[in-house]
């Protein structure tokens, strides 16, 4: 049976893991002394925890929303 990517152990532990990457860079950017360093540091946080997500909904019987990319539901047979 499917399961939605959302609803997952592993996608939590990636919001929380990114929450955890970016409060630091939050202050900084309060304080208005944000640079072009921590904007590269906050899209390559952003863009490892996407490609991580992505990696996992591809290899087992995960499924995205249709308005996220990943498989949708339907793409699977029904066995």
């Amino acid at each position: 049976m499917p399961q939605n990517l959302l609803k997952t152990r592993l996608f939590w532990a990636v919001v929380f893991s990114l929450f955890l990457a970016v409060a630091p860079k939050l202050e900084e950017l309060e304080k208005r002394s944000f640079t072009v360093r921590d904007w590269i540091q906050l899209l390559t946080a952003l863009a490892s925890s996407g490609l991580v997500l992505l990696d996992c909904s591809e290899m087992g019987k995960l499924y995205t929303p249709r308005f996220l990319p990943g498989k949708n539901k339907e793409d699977f047979s029904q066995d």
